[in-house]
């Protein structure tokens, strides 16, 4: 089955790239910008705040992916999620670790597992689908394309959204797309998807 990426969002260096075209760039210390963010997309979210930061950073991500658009795809449950990163849940599982010293916080304990950032991502959008989160050791076009196609070739999925996460104490490194059957100028592929994300600038 031909699929294709419609939109997709890249965040590297502090810039926030959507289909290419620079639409912020953030200014404050890293352990914050994913606050900034959320603040210059004027979300309306109070529970953002006692999120993690990789959740939070999947957040604001998703929020920009589809800001201004519905999901192509009408039955909620044919909407599926697939997300990679290489650290799963390291910056909250070393935030709870301190927190064993005294005692043990259970609002930290929820985000040591990597796959809770689909799970918010999924409330906020009512998205009800296959869902699945892949620790590998780099970003890897070729497995991702595997895995995703594959919802599609077995009629599993009519859209995806697909995403790279990975968040460090001095750097977000996100790369997040909308897959679907729908023509557009980008076909997706191992190749077109290692290129977007390795050069996410027009003339950069």
């Amino acid at each position: 089955m031909n699929t294709f990426i419609s939109d997709f969002v890249r965040i590297r260096n502090a810039e926030v790239i959507k289909n290419g075209e620079k639409i912020f760039q953030l200014s404050s210390e890293p352990e914050l910008q994913a606050a900034e963010f959320y603040r210059l997309l004027k979300m309306s979210y109070p529970k953002f705040f006692k999120m993690d930061l990789l959740a939070q950073w999947g957040m604001v991500t998703a929020e920009l992916l589809l800001q201004n658009s519905s999901l192509l795809a009408a039955d909620p449950f044919r909407v599926a999620l697939l997300f990679q990163n290489i650290t799963a849940s390291s910056h909250a599982d070393q935030a709870y670790q301190k927190t064993l010293q005294e005692i043990p916080s259970p609002a930290l304990f929820v985000y040591t597992l990597p796959n809770i950032v689909m799970g918010e991502i999924a409330i906020r959008h009512s998205i009800k689908g296959e869902n699945t989160f892949i620790v590998s050791k780099e970003f890897s076009s070729e497995h991702l394309v595997e895995y995703a196609q594959t919802l599609f070739d077995q009629d599993i999925a009519d859209e995806l959204i697909l995403a790279f996460l990975e968040i460090g104490s001095n750097e977000a490194d996100i790369f997040m797309l909308r897959i679907s059957t729908k023509p557009s100028s980008h076909s997706f592929s191992k190749d077109t998807l290692l290129q977007l994300y390795e050069t996410p600038l027009k003339n950069h």
